[in-house]
């Protein structure tokens, strides 16, 4: 039963998305101010890091599916998957609005972790969450790294894809010219005329007794 608490609680949070929505919504030209819309987005990170810490992601997500709450499901298992990168969970360490709309708002929370840190997107629609994200931030040498791991493994694909072709290419000629010595006809003997074998007789030469 606890264990569905954190699922009900986050429903109850977008009810009450909804409900604020329609007292404020003509402080901001949305139907959240700024500040609330930031309030809810770290209360869905809470509830994901008390997720993960009660070993309850499985049960969330069939409660959620259950449910029809896709956004549910998506969001616990994008946390789950960043949670061997982002290490123990420490704290949020701020939000912000980067999309504010009269009909959709994106907020960004940052996430200190112990191996990494991370933004957990949360983009907010009249009724319901449309999308819950998260993604682990790297740093630039983590990137280069990645980027030149990338492109060694894609430079040693190409070679081995190239001796292959031509390992290939060799064998299909080897093979081309055996078939062609095979079907080459049976070389005749050469002959030569008998007469030419016939030793030449040699002209009577002039004798001094003749001159």
């Amino acid at each position: 039963m606890k264990k569905r608490l954190l699922i009900l609680g986050m429903i109850t949070c977008l009810l009450g998305l909804t409900a604020c929505g329609a007292k404020d919504a003509t402080e901001e030209t949305s139907f959240l101010s700024r500040e609330e819309a930031m309030q809810y987005a770290e209360s869905v990170v809470t509830d994901l890091n008390q997720i993960e810490e009660q070993g309850a992601v499985e049960d969330q997500i069939s409660a959620a599916e259950s449910q029809g709450l896709t956004y549910i499901v998506n969001a616990v298992q994008s946390w789950d998957s960043a949670q061997e990168e982002l290490g123990d969970y420490i704290d949020i360490t701020g939000s912000e609005v980067t999309a504010y709309e009269p009909d959709s708002i994106t907020v960004v929370v940052t996430v200190k972790g112990s191996l990494h840190d991370a933004e957990v997107e949360v983009i907010m629609g009249q009724e319901s969450y449309q999308s819950i994200t998260t993604t682990i931030q790297r740093s630039f040498g983590e990137l280069m790294k990645n980027a030149a791991l990338n492109t060694l493994l894609g430079m040693g694909t190409v070679f081995v894809v190239l001796i292959l072709i031509m390992f290939i290419e060799s064998r299909k000629n080897l093979m081309q010219r055996k078939r062609a010595r095979h079907r080459m006809p049976p070389k005749t003997p050469l002959t030569i005329p008998w007469h030419r074998l016939q030793p030449r007789r040699r002209k009577n030469l002039p004798t001094t007794s003749n001159l």
